[in-house]
């Protein structure tokens, strides 16, 4: 048998099986790329579910989702270790040298360049196949933890700008902790909890009120037992008329001048400007903490009621 003829026979045999091991090769289609990334899509989904729970803190759902996210990151490690770093990755090397060597044994014979040229190409679509496959799958799934790994970019953004401008007592916010207030209530960060009409301009024969709407938002400080305590927070008031060394209250009451009851007050002094805040509300002294329960029963009250609450600003010294 003629030698050029068995070396081409061997050789085209051995290119035929390597380019149908790659055609077979990972990823195959749509489905195979979307089960074989689904450990690392998990692994990264609960990391970014995890910083998302701990940067919105805005509702007991915090918790439940942190578990969550624990409970798919260990699932998708122990997929990644038994499945996915095994996961045979396509490789066309061998095929592109087996090509070029039969484009050089046989470079004088042109039915086996047009063959090769044929195999070349059926190479280049496949990996074009599965480059479009890659590419599909890391749009869709890339793409949603992209954007939402930039979402909470821009909420810890704001976050830090808010932070920044409460410390500074340039700006009060309402304020997002694990007690879930933040959710009952349906806040917004940067819409007052409660804007209020004064029931009164005249704090006493001197001393007036300049401020026509008093901005009241829902605040918050952390005590010695690291707990969450909700106060009221508003920007000082202006006052026209008074001294740096008079002290103010501020009480909030219905359209009859009757204050709200286990509705905290403010108080401030003449020289205070910037942010100020309530006592705690339904704080129990004996047990040190707050009841929650009745805190909320009081927030929602206010906040029900809020067209018909006036406030009230006495000087007390």
């Amino acid at each position: 048998m003629n030698p050029i003829r068995v070396k081409f026979k061997a050789q085209s045999s051995g290119l035929e099986t390597l380019l149908e091991s790659y055609k077979n090769s990972h990823p195959k289609n749509f489905s195979a790329m979307v089960r074989a990334g689904l450990p690392i899509f998990m692994i990264l989904f609960s990391v970014i579910f995890a910083i998302d729970s701990l940067t919105n803190g805005a509702s007991d759902e915090a918790i439940a989702n942190l578990l969550v996210s624990t409970v798919l990151f260990f699932f998708g490690l122990v997929m990644y270790v038994k499945f996915y770093r095994y996961l045979p990755k396509d490789d066309s090397s061998d095929a592109e040298k087996n090509i070029d060597t039969m484009i050089t044994d046989f470079k004088e014979y042109p039915d086996v360049q047009n063959y090769v040229k044929k195999c070349h190409g059926d190479l280049l679509k496949e990996k074009a196949h599965k480059r479009k496959i890659k590419i599909s799958y890391y749009i869709i799934f890339g793409g949603f933890l992209a954007v939402w790994g930039l979402r909470i970019l821009i909420g810890l953004g704001v976050n830090f700008s808010h932070f920044l401008k409460e410390d500074s007592d340039e700006a009060v916010f309402n304020s997002k902790t694990w007690d879930g207030f933040f959710v009952a209530l349906d806040l917004k960060e940067d819409i007052p909890f409660l804007s209020l009409k004064p029931l009164k301009k005249n704090i006493s024969a001197n001393i007036k009120l300049a401020t026509e709407t008093f901005d009241i938002y829902l605040g918050d400080y952390t005590d010695k037992s690291a707990r969450t305590i909700r106060v009221l927070s508003a920007m000082t008031p202006e006052i026209s008329g008074g001294d740096k060394t008079d002290f103010f209250r501020i009480t909030i009451t219905d359209k009859n001048g009757r204050p709200i009851e286990r509705c905290p007050r403010f108080s401030f002094s003449g020289s205070t400007s910037g942010i100020i805040s309530t006592y705690a509300f339904c704080y129990d002294v004996d047990l040190k903490m707050q009841c929650s329960f009745q805190t909320l029963q009081v927030l929602r009250y206010l906040q029900a009621n809020k067209d018909d609450l006036r406030f009230v600003v006495e000087k007390i010294n």
